[in-house]
């Protein structure tokens, strides 16, 4: 939101919209609060004895380093095709496709510097460090807003010149870049890994490490699908989107506004309940905690997601005072923010549901729903914006349709996987509602 109330919803911000997508998603897998990497270091290190989970994480923190800096020069040497693959409308608008591309190039360092954070997000909530594990993610978006603070008082990055354009492209890259790097230090301080025992076999210890590293992947692997389905399906409205100009910032805009809140609800309760469900004694203490988490994250997201939808006039009309919409403008906004609510709820929901599945060693079921999801997606937004002529509304409205359906999917097979699971509707009725009241926000 400050980032739109300094920068505008230009040329500049939409070039960083499109330029961000991949080094944000390679973040996102390995070093989000409660992500893939983090969730599966957990659930592998915590049937591991203490020495054991200290060699293992050792190495798997060895093979993400080299993993993540192959996958930042994929994205520096890529980056004209991945801006093309993503936003195929940019070709209209050569100045902005050209700024993507470089800032793309900027940022891709980003994916290496973030490959060990994961790792030590996963040391920190082991250690029950809740708050500086739920903390450490705010470190890139305190380090943009603050150097872009800093430019905007000496360059007018907001006006239309493509000099100034350029230059908050750069200041932008270079502020995500310094954020990632204060990250990847807070998270890497405290997270000694203890030296191997003497008494223990080196050649043993090492084969049991490098086991438990494909164990671990395997588990991420399905970890990383939720978050990759997520991550595609917003490319997908992205893509439509980018042959609208100004349609991309705005979708972005009311989805920051209303997802970033309920997110850190989630992550924060998610950094505690995971390593909690994870030390289960059996199947039905599982099933016990699994239930309470899953009442837990959904009664306080729908709470948010309430708040959020009463104060979406307000922060649109906020935007529209900051001459960044005009007209219908901040209504739409307002409307983008509520349609972005209805299915914030559901998808933490399914967090919960995805982390039980990984714990109970069943990562097929996830990898099923997400491909699912994803099909799904795609040809939703075909539909609203080919056929039906619903605009960025649509694509949203779409997105969290097909998040509600993957959420009841995931949790009928965690209930057909965990013979002890029970959950009654009065548990999911806080989603289903907050659900019903953004949905006819929208439509009204």
């Amino acid at each position: 939101m400050a980032l739109l109330a300094t920068l505008g919803a230009g040329s500049l911000l939409e070039a960083h919209k499109f330029a961000s997508q991949p080094p944000d998603l390679f973040a996102a897998v390995l070093a989000a609060p409660n992500g893939p990497m983090h969730v599966a270091a957990v659930v592998s290190a915590s049937r591991k004895s203490p020495e054991a989970s200290a060699s293992l994480l050792g190495k798997l923190r060895l093979v993400l380093t080299i993993f993540s800096g192959l996958l930042s020069l994929f994205v520096w040497s890529c980056a004209t095709h991945l801006v093309d693959l993503l936003a195929p409308g940019l070709a209209s608008r050569p100045d902005t496709r050209l700024l993507a591309i470089e800032q793309m190039k900027m940022l891709a360092p980003i994916t290496a510097i973030t490959g060990t954070s994961g790792i030590g997000l996963a040391i920190h909530s082991m250690r029950r460090r809740m708050i500086p594990a739920a903390l450490f993610a705010s470190w890139p978006n305190l380090t943009i807003v603050g150097v872009v603070g800093i430019a905007n008082g000496s360059m007018d990055l907001k006006s239309g010149t493509f000099e100034a354009q350029t230059n908050g492209g750069h200041c932008l890259a270079l502020a995500a870049l310094a954020g990632a790097i204060a990250q990847c230090l807070s998270v890497s301080f405290g997270t000694g890994i203890r030296p191997r025992s003497k008494d223990r076999k080196p050649r043993g210890g090492d084969e049991a490490a490098w086991a438990g590293i494909w164990g671990c992947m395997h588990l991420m692997v399905a970890a990383a699908a939720a978050t990759v389905s997520q991550k595609i399906m917003a490319y997908t409205d992205m893509r439509f989107a980018s042959f609208t100009e100004g349609a991309a910032v705005l979708m972005g805009g009311g989805t920051l506004l209303a997802a970033s809140p309920i997110g850190l609800v989630s992550t924060a309760l998610m950094t505690h309940l995971t390593p909690w469900m994870a030390n289960s004694r059996s199947p039905a203490d599982l099933a016990r905690r699994l239930r309470r988490s899953l009442v837990v994250v959904a009664f306080s997201t729908a709470a948010a997601g309430a708040a959020l939808v009463a104060l979406a006039p307000v922060l649109a009309c906020f935007l529209n005072a900051g001459g960044i919409t005009t007209g219908g403008g901040a209504s739409q906004v307002a409307k983008l923010m509520a349609a972005s609510v209805a299915g914030c709820s559901a998808r933490a929901v399914r967090d919960v549901s995805l982390h039980g599945c990984l714990i109970l060693g069943d990562p097929r079921s996830p990898l099923a729903v997400d491909a699912l999801a994803v099909v799904l997606n795609v040809a939703l937004d075909w539909l609203c914006v080919s056929h039906l002529q619903w605009g960025p509304l649509g694509l949203i409205m779409a997105t969290q349709v097909v998040s509600i359906l993957s959420t009841g999917l995931q949790l009928l097979l965690l209930k057909r996987r965990l013979k002890h699971f029970r959950l009654s509707l009065i548990d999911m009725l806080p989603t289903a509602i907050i659900a019903a009241i953004s949905g006819c926000y929208c439509w009204i």
